[in-house]
């Protein structure tokens, strides 16, 4: 009589049995992900960590909002250039004020300053407190130190106020006397602070020279050397004239 065959069903303990042998022989281990909410506070010391660069990180993936503020201990000071500072992230909230050196008062920049003049125009350069710079576009005319027979640009320095002086390449008043100071009615051939001027006809392209002027108030406008230039006959018939002039006081 022939013995019945006995199927043999895979029983749950026997799956593990398997898997557990195979784990064993090979080496590998099975890790279950673990969300940084999972770990309790301070319970990973920095040895378990591996140091990296910050190359793991994509740029512009990690929100501001994120990050908690800190005093600044932890950047040495002068390790991060400007090059490294997105433009328009640090607002001027953030910014300690007691800590910075002294900034130029925007008001105190007069500002650069262009013009392009036909022959005989005149034209208002730039303006601070009760100073006014204005430039005339001269055709075959004498200059200041009596040469004739020159086009130029003239620059005249003009105040509101009596009592001011000023010096410059060409000449000045420095108050010396008491028919030595500018105001409101000094004359236009004693106002003169530069002069920029090549042979009528030619054309040529030139720096100027430097101008101070202060008033009794101590309000200023000056202009260093070759900070302003001239193009007489240069770009057509005519003077463009271009440079800065800083407000002082």
């Amino acid at each position: 009589m022939r013995k019945k065959q006995r199927n043999r069903r895979v029983t749950p303990a026997l799956v593990v049995s398997i898997v557990a042998l195979i784990a064993a022989v090979s080496g590998t281990a099975v890790a279950a992900q673990i969300n940084g909410s999972q770990l309790a506070p301070k319970s990973v010391g920095g040895g378990k960590l591996k140091p990296f660069t910050g190359g793991l990180i994509k740029p512009q993936t990690i929100h501001g909002s994120k990050l908690k503020q800190f005093t600044g201990g932890l950047i040495k000071p002068r390790t991060v250039p400007g090059a490294k500072i997105v433009p328009d992230s640090i607002g001027g909230d953030q910014v300690d004020e007691s800590k910075l050196g002294p900034v130029p008062v925007a008001d105190r920049l007069s500002g650069g300053f262009s013009a392009k003049l036909a022959f005989g125009e005149t034209a208002e350069l730039t303006a601070s407190g009760p100073f006014k710079l204005t430039a005339q576009c001269v055709q075959n005319g004498t200059t200041a130190d009596g040469t004739e027979g020159r086009d130029f640009v003239r620059l005249l320095i003009a105040s509101s106020e009596a009592g001011s002086v000023f010096t410059s390449g060409v000449g000045g008043l420095t108050g010396n006397a008491a028919d030595q100071f500018l105001g409101p009615d000094t004359a236009e051939a004693d106002r003169i602070v530069d002069e920029i001027y090549v042979i009528s006809g030619n054309s040529n392209f030139k720096t100027g020279g430097h101008f101070n002027a202060m008033a009794a108030s101590g309000a200023g406008l000056s202009a260093t050397q070759g900070s302003i230039s001239a193009g007489i006959n240069q770009f057509g018939t005519g003077c463009a004239v271009q440079g800065t002039a800083v407000a002082n006081g």
